[in-house]
C-alpha cells in the first residue's frame, strides 16, 4: 500500500474521526463530498467523522471499483493455486429472471451477471462479491450488526444466495474494513487444503494478506476522494 493509503487506513482501523487527514490537518477537514456525478455535479452530502458517506457513496465510481478490484484478487488467488485463468464478468442465463417493476425503457430481464465464473473438477462454479459497512442499512439492521459480529456479511451471503440459488455459488462477502464473511474463509480454507501440506498455511495466510490490502486500499481511497484529497 502507498504510505498515504496505509496511514489512512490506519486510522481509519484505529477509529479515529476523518481518517483521511492527519491530526494537524482536521481543522481544515472538507465538510461536505467532493465525489462527482455522472452528470459532472459535485455530490454535496455532509461528511460524517466515521466515514460511513465517503466508503458509500455511490458518486465518483468508488464503490464499484472498490468491488472490481477484490473481485480481480479472488480471481488472481485461483489462477495462483489451480493454474485455470477464472472468467470474469459472466452472465449465467439460468439465473436471469423477469424485473418485477421494469421502468419505461428498460430490459424487461434482469440479467445474471456473476463476478467469477472457475470449474471445479468437471463442474462450473461461480463467485460473487459483496462489500458491506456493517453501519450501512436500515436501523434494524444496524442494530442486529451491533448486537452480533460479522452480521452484515452473514446479510450478504443471505441476499445472494436467495438470488442465485443451489450450491454452485460462493457468496464473497467482506465487511469493511476488512472482516471476512464465513462462507468467503471456508471457500479459502478449502482450496488451501488442496496445495501441498507444507504450502497450505503460508498461502492462506498470503491470500488473507491479499485481499485486506485490496478493501483497505480502496476504502482509503474513497475516504480521500470524498474529502478532495488524493
Amino acid at each position: 500500500m502507498e504510505d498515504e493509503l496505509w496511514s489512512t487506513a490506519l486510522r481509519q482501523r484505529l477509529g479515529l474521526p476523518r481518517a483521511e487527514y492527519k491530526e494537524h490537518e482536521y481543522l481544515q477537514a472538507a465538510t461536505t463530498c467532493c465525489n462527482k456525478k455522472q452528470t459532472g455535479a459535485t455530490c454535496g452530502k455532509e461528511l460524517d467523522n466515521e466515514g460511513l458517506h465517503s466508503t458509500m457513496c455511490q458518486s465518483g465510481g468508488g464503490v464499484m471499483l472498490r468491488h472490481d478490484h477484490l473481485a480481480r484478487a479472488n480471481a488472481g488467488l485461483l489462477k495462483r493455486w489451480t493454474g485455470q485463468q477464472p472468467l470474469l464478468e459472466q452472465r449465467v442465463p439460468a439465473w436471469d429472471r423477469p424485473r418485477q417493476r421494469p421502468r419505461p425503457g428498460e430490459d424487461p430481464l434482469e440479467r445474471a451477471i456473476l463476478d467469477i465464473e472457475y470449474t471445479d473438477g468437471n463442474e462450473r462454479r461461480w463467485i460473487d462479491v459483496s462489500v458491506r459497512h456493517p453501519a450501512a442499512g436500515t436501523d434494524a439492521d444496524r442494530a442486529r450488526a451491533a448486537r452480533k459480529p460479522g452480521e452484515a456479511a452473514r446479510r450478504a451471503e443471505r441476499t445472494k444466495h436467495e438470488r442465485y440459488p443451489g450450491e454452485q455459488l460462493t457468496a464473497f462477502a467482506v465487511e469493511l474494513p476488512g472482516r471476512l464473511g464465513a462462507e468467503a474463509k471456508a471457500w479459502l480454507k478449502q482450496q488451501v487444503r488442496r496445495l501441498p501440506s507444507d504450502t497450505q498455511t503460508h498461502e492462506l495466510n498470503r491470500a488473507y494478506k491479499a485481499l485486506s490490502c485490496s478493501v483497505q486500499s480502496w476504502m482509503a481511497r474513497q475516504l480521500r476522494a470524498a474529502s478532495g484529497l488524493k
